[in-house]
């Protein structure tokens, strides 16, 4: 019992400093995409957000989530804004 009494004291620090380091905005970032993947079970462009990513997912999904592509109708140019919504 001692060892369970233990184990349950470290779980619960373990999960307070991840609780503490994480945002409220990735938080409702993480709540909407797990929505979004439930209300759409048989939807395979909907991804799965309890699969492990590569890091290269991760970072293309924040840079999509944060870039705006502008298209110029006079000059034909594009051009990124970074963090635009």
């Amino acid at each position: 019992m001692n060892e369970a009494t233990q184990e349950k004291l470290a779980f619960e620090a373990a999960f307070e400093e991840l609780d503490n380091a994480v945002t409220s905005e990735h938080r409702t970032r993480w709540q909407e995409e797990v929505n979004k993947w439930e209300c759409n079970p048989n939807d395979t462009s909907v991804p799965n957000p309890f699969e492990a990513k590569t890091i290269r997912e991760c970072v293309w999904s924040i840079f999509e989530n944060e870039l705006t592509l502008s298209h110029s109708n006079n000059s034909g140019q594009c051009s990124f804004e970074v963090g635009a919504t």
